[in-house]
């Protein structure tokens, strides 16, 4: 009895660190990976691309025939849609739309220097949200020994 009480408490006290350890990694991991994807989101460069990126792939959904598209849609709806030209393309129906491909290039830098800074600050409060999530595990376990007692 008393040497698997000592095997039993070896294992636990090597096992502990372990895991201790291992949270520690995983954490250390995430936030080198966020602060990684905080540097990219804040470099010109890289917000100059994503932007000409963007500013391309909205200019090509203007320019994406609808009218076949919103035929369907009115025919499966019983015909009770607008008229649209079949041959028409999404920038035909909404002109307001023109300006867009300029102003989400124009806009998308700011937002990315604001998800760097959200993403630096999610870095900042990783270890006290794994802490937390340990504590609510905790008293999740806590929880269903007690309805388990309960139940007697």
């Amino acid at each position: 009895m008393r040497a698997s009480l000592l095997a039993a408490a070896a294992t636990f006290a090597l096992a502990a660190p372990s895991a201790a350890f291992a949270q520690a990694a995983a954490v250390d991991d995430s936030e080198a990976a966020i602060s990684e994807l905080s540097e990219q989101l804040s470099d010109p460069v890289f917000q100059d691309q994503m932007s000409a990126v963007a500013s391309i792939f909205i200019s090509s959904l203007l320019e994406l025939e609808i009218g076949q598209f919103a035929a369907a849609v009115d025919e499966a709806t019983g015909g009770e849609g607008p008229e649209i030209d079949p041959d028409a393309r999404i920038r035909d129906i909404a002109p307001e739309a023109e300006e867009l491909p300029d102003k989400v290039a124009d806009n998308l830098p700011k937002a990315m220097n604001a998800m760097s800074a959200m993403s630096s600050g999610m870095a900042d409060m990783l270890p006290a949200l794994q802490a937390m999530a340990d504590r609510m595990k905790d008293a999740f376990e806590e929880a269903d020994l007690a309805r388990e007692t309960d139940a007697f």
